[in-house]
């Protein structure tokens, strides 16, 4: 906007510009802009949740076994802080039996996945049974950056499995017979006493039903 005077007249210029395609690229980038954000937080809201879900343990392991993150599985699966666990090597807490050296270096050697069993030791020093899953993540040029593992307490598992070799042993070995049979009353086990006392080998018994043991 200015002003002249011609001829004792103010006359007023005003100079108008069309600024509307300047004005809706401009908007459109903000819309952009706030999408990407959006986008963003939502990504990074997301992997939080995946890091920190009570479901399975994840963690980063570096390149030469170094603990670059554990989430809140783990850390309550083993008794320890981040601040505990962060820069300990994974021999650390891992179980002497079952500290296996090349687990890391194979993983990294063969670009593989690794899946495993073994025990880590808790902060009070007893063994976790553990089922455990190694992976290596790549850079942009292709070399090893770190590697992600994933850890399921697999501790019920081992002890009904301990308890079913103990029941087994008992089965085998107790002088006293001892038949199993389905819920239609079909024998399939027998133990090797059972057969002793009643003169039946397993093979004339089996899928029989119980009745048939009955005296006449």
């Amino acid at each position: 906007v200015s002003s002249v005077n011609m001829f004792g007249t103010k006359i007023i210029k005003i100079l108008l510009s069309d600024f509307t395609e300047l004005y809706l690229l401009n908007r459109k980038l903000n819309e952009q802009v706030n999408i990407m954000s959006d986008s963003m937080n939502e990504q990074e809201s997301m992997q939080h949740e995946i890091l920190n879900q009570h479901a399975i343990g994840i963690w980063y392991i570096a390149i030469d076994g170094e603990i670059l993150f554990a989430n809140e599985y783990i850390l309550d699966l083993l008794g320890y802080t981040q601040e505990e666990l962060f820069g300990k090597n994974v021999l650390y807490i891992t179980y002497e039996d079952d500290r296996n050296l090349t687990l890391v270096n194979k993983t990294v050697t063969n670009n593989s996945q690794i899946n495993t069993e073994k025990r880590y030791l808790h902060k009070n020093g007893y063994p976790v049974w553990v089922h455990v899953t190694l992976s290596v993540s790549e850079g942009k040029d292709g070399k090893p950056q770190y590697i992600v593992g994933f850890i399921k307490d697999i501790r019920e598992r081992k002890e009904n499995e301990k308890r079913l070799k103990l029941a087994s042993k008992v089965f085998d070995n107790t002088n006293e017979g001892i038949v199993i049979a389905d819920k239609k009353l079909k024998l399939q086990a027998v133990n090797g006493a059972f057969c002793d006392i009643s003169g039946y080998s397993k093979e004339e018994i089996l899928l029989k039903n119980v009745f048939f043991l009955r005296s006449n």
